[in-house]
């Protein structure tokens, strides 16, 4: 099922309520530089499956410590870690 405008609403709100600071500003610089309207479905997808993981397993992802074996779940990770201000 496509991903509609309420769906992609709770993913904002989702991105921007986190529990640790850094994963929030992580999240929001991406979408300050990133609508999710541009975001394949498959990529809103692998998005979502980020908004949902706790704070502490995205930490090492959005670090470049850890990567996943998804190519599609990586690329959302690497455009959200091109947002990031080193």
């Amino acid at each position: 099922m496509p991903f509609d405008y309420i769906d992609k609403q709770k993913l904002v709100w989702r991105s921007t309520r986190r529990a640790w600071l850094e994963i929030d500003i992580c999240f929001s610089r991406f979408l300050e530089k990133n609508n999710l309207d541009f975001l394949t479905e498959e990529e809103l997808k692998a998005y979502s499956f980020l908004v949902n993981l706790e704070d502490a397993q995205l930490m090492p992802l959005f670090q470049g410590a850890e990567k996943v074996s998804d190519q599609c779940t990586q690329r959302v990770i690497d455009m959200i870690r091109q947002c990031m201000v080193i």
